[in-house]
C-alpha cells in the first residue's frame, strides 16, 4: 500500500491547481472584488477565466493510473465544473446588479 501511496498522491496533486475554485467563500471574494468598483471588462475577464478553467477540467484524463489502482475522475470533474459554473453565475449576478 505504501508503494502506491506516492502514485495516488501524485495523481491527486494534478487537481491542486483548482483549489482556488473551492478554497474561499464566494461572497467574501466578491465583496473584495466589488470594493475596487470593477469595470465591465474585469467582469468579462473573470468569467472568461472560469470558462477557460472549465475547458481545462473537461480535458483532464478520465482516470489516472496509480500502480494497480485506477483513479476515475468523472465525479471530481463534474464537481469542479459545477463550481466554475457557480462562479460564473455569481460574477454575472454582481455585474448585472452594478
Amino acid at each position: 500500500i505504501n508503494s502506491n501511496k506516492k502514485e495516488v498522491t501524485t495523481a491527486l496533486d494534478q487537481f491542486a491547481d483548482y483549489q482556488k475554485i473551492w478554497e474561499k467563500e464566494r461572497d467574501v471574494l466578491m465583496e473584495e472584488f466589488m470594493k475596487d468598483d470593477p469595470r465591465l471588462s474585469e467582469f468579462e475577464a473573470a468569467i472568461r477565466g472560469f470558462e477557460d478553467l472549465e475547458v481545462e477540467i473537461s480535458n483532464l484524463p478520465e482516470y489516472y493510473d496509480a500502480g494497480p489502482i485506477a483513479l476515475y475522475t468523472e465525479h471530481l470533474k463534474i464537481g469542479l465544473t459545477n463550481e466554475t459554473k457557480a462562479w460564473r453565475m455569481l460574477y454575472g449576478k454582481y455585474c448585472s446588479s452594478k
